[in-house]
């Protein structure tokens, strides 16, 4: 394989962690409670997530989380469960997907 191929694979892989990471975060009881503080459904969270994941996956480590105010509190709701840092310019970067800073709670 070559070492593009692999950079693709680990990045792939760093991805599906990082969701699975995320949705059971979402299915846990304290998941739901924190969506319900912040007024927003669990699709809509996906949504953003599936994003996220997209631009992992292509070796991104920020994410244009757009201007609008529900994803804005999509990703305000993943940055209080610690799955996002939320930067200047409506920016987010994932927390938590490479190599030993991945971290299994």
């Amino acid at each position: 394989m070559s070492g593009r191929g692999k950079r693709e694979k680990v990045l792939k892989a760093d991805a599906a962690r990082w969701r699975d990471k995320v949705c059971a975060d979402i299915a846990s009881a304290a998941g739901s409670a924190a969506m319900s503080e912040h007024r927003i459904s669990a699709q809509l969270v996906n949504d953003v997530v599936n994003a996220v994941v997209g631009y992992i996956a292509a070796g991104e480590d920020r994410v244009e989380n757009y201007r609008n105010s529900r994803r804005r509190r999509a990703a305000e709701y993943l940055a209080a469960r610690g799955h996002v840092e939320i930067l200047a310019g409506d920016l987010i970067r994932p927390v938590g997907v490479r190599g030993d800073e991945l971290v299994w709670w």
